[in-house]
């Protein structure tokens, strides 16, 4: 990520829009989740090149969070049947 926002123009954005982020208290159940997921279709030495992004991975970006699948509004959605992306859209800017 550091060499990619490196070669951003002023202008230029980084858009993340289909991966999970962790904070640190889900970080370890997120790595037994994937070794399981991997074991179990036959390809457990996958999961040691699967990445978990954190979000205190992001604080040293200029980053801003433009959906977050945890808001209250998405859950209030969930109830309801409504489908809800599980995933956030980040934007990192230079």
């Amino acid at each position: 990520m550091n060499r990619l926002v490196g070669l951003l123009s002023e202008e230029g954005e980084i858009h993340i829009l289909d991966s999970p982020f962790y904070h640190e208290s889900e970080l370890e159940s997120a790595k037994e989740r994937s070794a399981t997921y991997y074991s179990s279709i036959g390809s457990g030495q996958m999961a040691g090149h699967y990445h978990h992004h954190t979000w205190s991975g992001l604080k040293k970006f200029n980053n801003n969070v433009l959906y977050d699948e945890r808001a209250v509004e998405n859950r209030v959605l969930r109830l309801f049947g409504q489908p809800v992306s599980p995933f956030p859209w980040i934007v990192i800017r230079p």
